[in-house]
């Protein structure tokens, strides 16, 4: 009864390493948006899509390079819009996250192989297109200059790369 009541207001249970816990089911909270304020309304929506497909699990990357850019920007762009927002600061620690994933990728997911130290195909190829089709926001400017760092050294870790991710983290 508690896991049913539970779920009918609004939260579903997730597991990881054998623990189950519930999680808010922003998915839920979508039918009172009409309701809320813009900001809260793409809050929601932020968190729903989070919530719907959770990024990693189990220090894996379950979303595509492309997906982890896309919810960067989409995160870059709700700060700059609702600076003062109740809810900002949520939205920042998660675009936080995805500039990590960005800059490192995951333990079970790195951006570099382990043994060759090489950046990762699939993430070289979304992170140039984003490059050369994207606008000119922060965190595209910071991505164009990873990637000319990246060119330069061959798409390899190298310590000019982990002096790059280091340094953008900071700056954050």
């Amino acid at each position: 009864k508690l896991l049913t009541d539970m779920r009918d207001k609004g939260f579903k249970f997730e597991t990881a390493e054998g623990y189950f816990f519930p999680v808010i089911n922003y998915e839920f909270f979508k039918k009172y948006s009409s309701y809320a304020s813009d900001d809260i309304k793409d809050y929601i929506d932020i968190m729903a899509e989070e919530s719907n497909n959770i990024p990693a699990k189990d220090a894996e990357l379950l979303i595509s390079w492309d997906g982890v850019l896309t919810r960067a920007q989409s995160h870059e762009s709700y700060i700059k819009k609702y600076g003062s927002s109740e809810k900002v600061d949520e939205v920042k620690q998660l675009y936080k996250k995805y500039v990590y994933f960005t800059l490192y990728g995951t333990d079970n997911t790195p951006l570099f192989s382990y043994d060759k130290k090489i950046m990762v195909p699939d993430a070289k190829t979304s992170y140039t297109s984003a490059v050369a089709n994207g606008e000119g926001s922060g965190f595209l400017k910071m991505l164009a200059g990873y990637v000319e760092v990246l060119e330069k050294n061959g798409y390899k870790l190298t310590s000019e790369v982990e002096s790059f991710r280091k340094n953008a983290l900071e700056s954050m």
